[in-house]
């Protein structure tokens, strides 16, 4: 493919791509590429993946649309946060203009990890707050003053 078409098709993954950042936040990233493939239809994987800011790794393909966004392309994140769709001509020439690429890894790696940590020991935390009281219920119920009808003082 030449790159007069592929400086096009930049353009339209760019337009495709902020759109769905406000249209689809939710829909995951790789159905989105994959819609912007079959819309295209003479476009290849090889070719797609010649493209900037398109999914490539396995830490962008679950992620929805906002999520890869924010930790993918973080420059273009706080651009699109600031504005709307009704700017998407000129937030789309803006993303166009910027050679950046997608990141390998996400940005908030560290934090994401430290926050599943967090859940986790909560999490436990809770279950074993909640085996000490059952416990603890139990315990009363067996020597509690009530239960001791039947012994002869």
């Amino acid at each position: 493919m030449d790159e007069e078409k592929l400086a096009e098709l930049q353009k339209e993954w760019d337009r495709f791509l902020v759109s769905s950042f406000y249209e689809y936040p939710y829909a995951k990233i790789v159905m989105t590429a994959a819609i912007f493939r079959k819309e295209h239809q003479d476009l290849s994987l090889e070719d797609f993946n010649r493209l900037k800011r398109v999914p490539k790794n396995m830490h962008h393909f679950h992620v929805t649309v906002q999520r890869y966004v924010c930790a993918f392309l973080p420059k273009i994140a706080a651009t699109l946060w600031k504005y709307n769709i009704n700017y998407l001509d000129k937030l789309t020439e803006a993303v166009t203009k910027l050679n950046s690429d997608s990141r390998e890894k996400p940005v908030d790696e560290f934090t994401k990890a430290q926050e599943v940590l967090e859940l986790r020991r909560s999490t436990y935390d809770s279950k074993t707050a909640t085996l000490k009281r059952v416990s603890l219920r139990k315990r009363k119920e067996m020597h509690g003053r009530n239960n001791q009808w039947h012994v002869t003082k």
